[in-house]
């Protein structure tokens, strides 16, 4: 017969678990930074101060290959696109802000669903891909 685990093994076993938890959470979230092209655009493009004009919380798009489903908000004005992430979301993902110059703005559908493609910088550019419906609400938004 094994014996029970004590109070502190137990307390070792969820402090362990939970380290392990945030460590993955936070490999997982830096990698999706990488693979979008966030961290990237990051370099040239970090936010440096707070944006004024209107922002549509909990949006959804696709960076390269990376889904972003309800936890973009993004924001245009007459000066370029914001974006920046929940902040569960945030740690690699800092909020950018990208002047219209360095945007390029392209029709482009998947499957069934119509959108555009944002190039977000310059060669190549990061593509951000985002639905019509809120491609022409940044559009309204920024005269």
């Amino acid at each position: 017969m094994e014996p029970e685990p004590s109070g502190l093994d137990l307390a070792l076993i969820i402090l362990v678990s939970l380290l392990a938890f945030c460590l993955i959470w936070l490999g997982v979230i830096f990698l999706l930074s990488e693979l979008s092209g966030w961290r990237s655009l990051g370099v040239r493009y970090l936010a440096g101060k707070e944006f004024s004009g209107q922002i549509f919380r909990l949006q959804s798009g696709q960076m390269r290959w990376v889904g972003i489903n309800r936890c973009l908000n993004i924001g245009a004005n007459r000066e370029g696109l914001h974006l920046s992430m929940l902040p569960v979301f945030a740690i690699f993902h800092a909020p950018l802000f990208v002047p219209w110059r360095d945007i390029a703005v392209i029709p482009k559908n998947k499957l069934i669903r119509k959108g555009m493609e944002f190039r977000l910088g310059r060669d190549p550019g990061v593509p951000l891909w985002l639905e019509t419906r809120l491609a022409e609400r940044l559009r309204e938004s920024a005269p």
